[in-house]
């Protein structure tokens, strides 16, 4: 068995102390990876628990007497009642009103159909999410958008109409018939009217011809 020289001992004991140093640094960075780990485990639901409460103070802080821009959708006169009875009172439709939230709450409660079918609308993101609207405003539309309607596509108006309450679908009827009897040039595309008037299941003329005959009566 050879014996090894001094050197030869000096080289394989730093070669040792070599391994152990490199064995203690992958320990060490297993170590600090497990920690960083479990602070972001812990740390996480604290995010997400900070977030959904800032979207739910966000939400909940309308004061009861901050105006809300109510908008009528219904084509006549119509009354909703707010807070201790009182009257709130639309003359035509497209009529916009600003409405305290209380008195919009109060409508909401007394009318609900009203307020789920669209016969007015809320310009107010937060009070639709306060008063669970979220869900029905999914077929409500604004005033700009029935008014506007004729203007668009045959595909982009099947799309709108199937998607909408039946109280916005007599409303987009009713404005169409209107155009007709005023000979609005918007409404002189007698394909597009002919195309809503499948879409309703009646001939819209004979629906303008018939009410412009009653008037003149």
């Amino acid at each position: 068995m050879a014996v090894k020289t001094k050197a030869q001992i000096e080289q394989d004991q730093l070669k040792n102390d070599v391994n152990d140093l490199k064995e203690m640094m992958k320990m060490f960075i297993q170590s600090q990876t497990q920690s960083n780990k479990i602070d972001t485990d812990i740390k996480a639901p604290e995010k997400e628990s900070v977030s959904e409460y800032e979207d739910l103070e966000e939400v909940v802080s309308i004061p009861p007497n901050q105006l809300i821009n109510v908008t009528s959708l219904f084509t006549g006169g119509m009354t909703l009642t707010g807070s201790h009875g009182k009257p709130i009172r639309f003359e035509r439709f497209g009529q916009t009103m600003p409405v305290t939230f209380e008195d919009v709450n109060y409508a909401c409660s007394n009318n609900r159909k009203f307020a789920e079918e669209g016969y007015f609308f809320i310009h107010s993101g937060k009070a639709v999410k306060l008063l669970y609207l979220n869900e029905a405003y999914e077929k409500i539309i604004d005033v700009k958008t029935i008014e506007n309607l004729i203007n668009l596509s045959t595909d982009k108006i099947e799309e709108i109409y199937n998607k909408v309450t039946q109280n916005i679908k007599d409303s987009i009827i009713d404005i169409v018939v209107r155009g007709i009897i005023a000979n609005k040039p918007a409404y002189s595309d007698r394909n597009k009217i002919d195309f809503l008037g499948k879409l309703r299941g009646k001939d819209l003329n004979v629906i303008a011809k018939n009410i412009q005959e009653y008037e003149v009566k």
